[in-house]
């Protein structure tokens, strides 16, 4: 199964109806490539594939960020090349702080403490109150417990993967969770042999492999650019599902709206088989 795109509740629709027509067996390797999303899809998706499947493999030929990674820690093992990566998977929720909008970082929050204590030497209970406060008229305090909240679910939900491709003692599996929600920056990529040093089951690519993975991604968004039914102005495809009897298409669709500029939608469609 190839799935490359955004992870959304109409990927996660699609991913369920390619995994219903094929009917399941004994495993799968699933081609993943994607910059993330609903750590809840994420979760419902590797449910899905145990459900149908014994055992899945995750090959990864360029990206599997935030929460397409823990697809991957759900995995039996993730075949990786010198292009992949995964990334951290530190909790994101939608919030505002009044004026402006946009994600919230539960890592962000979590790392004022220790910055100010680093920086500026500010240490002790009456500081932690004040800063508390302070932090209060910034960010709305309701949305620091939804943060802790969603730093919780993405720390359990990476456990529980994580007790299939890593068994034996917790404290191994809760080394690598750690490392993974505590990094610089989100975007921090982590190849191959990083994420084998910190003990996933990473099998390196072969060279072969590599290219032939490096060339089916490439392979799978130019052809659906050039899919039938492709409306003018339309832009590329933002997420492709390839399974044995069914391949889905998810394009943002640009027409000309009432003063000549283009507006935007977003569809899935069911596209003919083609093989690729």
């Amino acid at each position: 199964m190839y799935i490359d795109g955004f992870l959304d509740e109409d990927l996660e629709r699609h991913v369920y109806e390619a995994l219903r027509r094929h009917g399941g067996g004994k495993e799968i390797y699933v081609v993943l490539s994607s910059k993330g999303g609903s750590v809840a899809v994420a979760r419902k998706i590797v449910h899905l594939l145990r459900e149908y499947f014994d055992s899945y493999d995750v090959v990864i030929p360029f990206r599997a960020a935030s929460a397409a990674s823990l697809i991957c820690l759900g995995a039996r093992c993730i075949g990786m090349g010198s292009m992949s990566e995964i990334g951290p998977i530190d909790a994101h929720l939608s919030g505002s702080n009044g004026s402006d909008s946009g994600l919230l970082s539960a890592a962000d929050i979590e790392a004022i403490q220790p910055a100010l204590q680093s920086w500026f030497g500010l240490r002790g209970y009456r500081f932690n109150a004040r800063a508390v406060e302070r932090l209060s008229k910034q960010v709305f305090l309701p949305s620091i417990g939804a943060a802790h909240r969603a730093s919780n679910f993405v720390r359990s939900t990476a456990l529980d993967f994580l007790a299939y491709q890593v068994p034996g003692p917790m404290r191994k599996r809760r080394r690598i969770v750690e490392f993974l929600c505590s990094r610089d920056a989100h975007e921090y990529p982590i190849t191959w042999d990083e994420a084998a040093a910190i003990g996933l089951n990473v099998a390196r690519l072969t060279s072969e492999e590599e290219s032939e993975v490096w060339a089916a991604w490439q392979s799978a968004r130019a052809a659906f650019a050039e899919a039938p039914g492709m409306l003018a102005f339309t832009s590329q495809p933002t997420g492709v599902i390839l399974a044995p009897h069914f391949t889905a298409v998810r394009r943002q669709h640009l027409v000309p709206g009432p003063d000549g500029t283009p507006e935007g939608f977003i569809k899935w469609d069911i596209v003919p088989d083609c093989d690729l």
